[in-house]
């Protein structure tokens, strides 16, 4: 059953600003849907409208129904001006939750986009089917009553199903091919853009790309040995690439970067300064470079260095790097091996770590925040580590964890949320560590006394 959200308000925000099509308007009223020159004169504003009122339905529900979610905070304290509601629902023992979209899992994010496209598509073949007919019989809500499309789950399988029909190879000309069978191809027709942005889930397929870009830029596709498409990058008459995507309108995967690269190489393509990070490029020192040439590139001080959104499996090598804030967020990476010297480190929904993934955290790091971080991580760092702070959250965790970290790290925890009782947990973990910690020391004091003597 969903929670109770104390920030409503910001949900639906969320939602109208990161998913195509949920703020649609549905305002047409029953008359107007019965005459089918009106339908077919407004079939993609009603095709949103349908498709809106199905993800108000269901996209809400399903990002609150798990209370352990880790973006899902319990409210545990009321506060000046609180509605009266949370009062009486603190009286009455009933949960609250506060929203926090910043720790809303890759995952979560690409499955709600996938739903979202199938939906939309779903809303516009129910007008087809409805304008073949003499006399339409539109409703707003009808995707609302169809039992296939009853969860997300259902709909995402039967996106799944779908995706397998496209023709991705109409409409297109190869004209870069690698040896490990990928290539790039560009988009040349309607049917192109329309199957690209289908199977990615991005804007190419919408906002009218082919009519209003194809004559004045080139749109071009990274494709696997299946024709199957990973990134979207397009192309101005001046040779600068202006924008590049990839699945549910991402930045690109670090593991495609490459084949863009050697596209930009052979035909002397640049990137608009808008398109450097979606893929991978930075720049430093008046000059424009790779995440992954940034070692020869010599010491280099950033503001920031951001490559959560590539999923990286390794890091570069940053170890030349200093940085106030390092972003590893949505990582794939088994070890922090080539970390940057960062004050700050930001790993958010990273969720591949090693037990001993912070073995070689950089002594200059002097804060992480990472709610998703696994306390097994923290037996391993070293006891010399500057570290004064690692923000977690506190929903994520069983209190008997708590009795694995050693002293010198257990003290430099702090949650953001958890229950009472997993506080009352931290503070008994922490004296008994303690007391451990002052047993061991006398004991080696006692030897090397025995040692001396």
């Amino acid at each position: 059953m969903p929670v109770n959200l104390i920030n409503e308000k910001e949900l639906n925000e969320f939602l109208s600003q990161n998913i195509c099509g949920y703020e649609a308007a549905d305002s047409f009223s029953a008359e107007k849907l019965k005459s089918k020159d009106f339908v077919k004169r407004n079939s993609d504003m009603i095709a949103d409208a349908i498709a809106s009122q199905w993800m108000k339905a269901k996209f809400r529900n399903f990002l609150t129904e798990n209370d352990k979610a880790a973006y899902l905070e319990p409210v545990t304290r009321m506060y000046p001006g609180c509605p009266k509601w949370l009062f009486r629902a603190f009286v009455a023992k009933i949960p609250v939750y506060r929203f926090r979209s910043e720790r809303l899992p890759f995952d979560i994010l690409r499955k709600i986009g996938c739903a979202s496209l199938y939906v939309r598509e779903e809303a516009r073949r129910y007008l087809d089917r409805e304008l073949k007919k003499t006399q339409p019989k539109v409703r707003l809500d009808y995707l609302k009553t169809d039992n296939k499309l009853s969860s997300i789950e259902q709909v995402l399988k039967l996106y799944g199903e779908d995706q397998k029909k496209i023709d991705f190879s109409a409409g297109t000309k190869r004209v870069f091919s690698f040896p490990d069978g990928f290539s790039i191809v560009q988009l040349l027709g309607e049917n192109a853009f329309m199957a690209e942005g289908r199977g990615m889930d991005h804007c190419i397929a919408r906002d009218a790309y082919f009519a209003n870009y194809s004559d004045s830029h080139k749109f071009f596709s990274v494709r696997d040995r299946n024709n199957y498409p990973h990134a979207t990058f397009q192309v101005d008459r001046n040779g600068y690439i202006v924008q590049a995507r990839s699945k549910g309108d991402t930045a690109v995967p670090g593991k495609y970067h490459k084949y863009i690269y050697a596209f930009m190489n052979k035909y002397g393509i640049k990137a608009s300064k808008l398109a450097l990070e979606d893929i991978g490029l930075l720049e430093a020192g008046g000059k424009v470079l790779s995440i992954y040439s940034l070692a020869k590139a010599g010491p280099l001080y950033l503001q920031d260095l951001n490559v959560g959104d590539y999923r990286l499996r390794n890091l570069p090598d940053f170890s030349n790097i200093t940085v106030e804030n390092f972003d590893i967020s949505n990582s794939m990476m088994k070890n922090i091996k080539g970390c940057a010297r960062a004050k700050t480190i930001s790993m958010y929904d990273s969720v591949k770590f090693d037990e001993d993934f912070l073995k070689d955290l950089p002594p200059e790091v002097e804060k992480i925040e990472g709610y998703s971080v696994p306390l097994k991580c923290l037996k391993h760092l070293p006891r010399s580590s500057n570290l004064k702070e690692i923000e977690l959250n506190g929903n994520d965790f069983r209190p008997e964890e708590l009795l694995e970290i050693p002293f010198y790290t257990l003290r430099k925890l702090s949650f953001d949320g958890g229950s009472r009782d997993f506080y009352k947990a931290y503070d008994e973990a922490l004296e008994t560590a303690k007391h451990s910690l002052f047993f061991m020391d006398r004991i080696k004091i006692a030897s090397l006394i025995r040692s001396a003597g």
